[in-house]
């Protein structure tokens, strides 16, 4: 006696999808929440295969992607990137490839918002990279407006290779 089924056959991963991603980043570069991407078949259906190693890159935008670029697949066939920022406050988008499979890009990442000013205080000495010399105590990066006062006891020296948003220095 022959018995007979119909079992649809595991389709083969042709492309990456994203399945979340944040829509601004923060004042500091960072995104929101992370970003999931998923490995998917030609009628865009999810294909649970581990070991595809996804690499996102930038797609547009100034500054570099920063964090962990390059996350492994799990058992089904999701990468999560959860440590990528941006150096430079701007809109941007990413793009998630692995060879033989169609990229994914994302949507605008939009620039953040509502970002506080970083004041010198030079509290401490002339270190640049000490945060015991800002108010608050954060060292800025592109992200950051910063004001350098005309009153501070110490005036910053660049310790370290630095980049700023905006720039203000008081006269006097």
């Amino acid at each position: 006696k022959l018995i007979a089924f119909n079992e649809f056959p595991l389709g083969d991963a042709t492309q990456i999808s994203i399945l979340n991603q944040p829509a601004t980043q923060e004042c500091q570069g960072t995104l929101a929440s992370p970003i999931e991407v998923q490995l998917e078949d030609e009628n865009d259906n999810a294909i649970n295969q581990s070991g595809f190693t996804i690499t996102a890159s930038l797609d547009s935008g100034l500054g570099t992607l920063q964090g962990t670029t390059s996350k492994t697949t799990d058992n089904n066939g999701k990468a999560i990137f959860d440590d990528l920022e941006f150096s430079v406050n701007d809109s941007h988008t990413l793009r998630f490839t692995f060879p033989g499979l169609s990229d994914a890009v994302s949507s605008e990442i939009g620039e953040a918002t509502g970002c506080n000013f970083v004041q010198w205080t030079g509290q401490v000495n002339s270190e640049w990279s000490n945060i015991a010399n800002w108010t608050p105590q954060e060292v800025p990066n592109e992200n950051y407006e910063v004001i350098i006062p005309n009153n501070s006891p110490n005036y910053p020296v660049l310790d370290v290779d630095a980049s700023v948003g905006n720039f203000t220095m008081e006269s006097g």
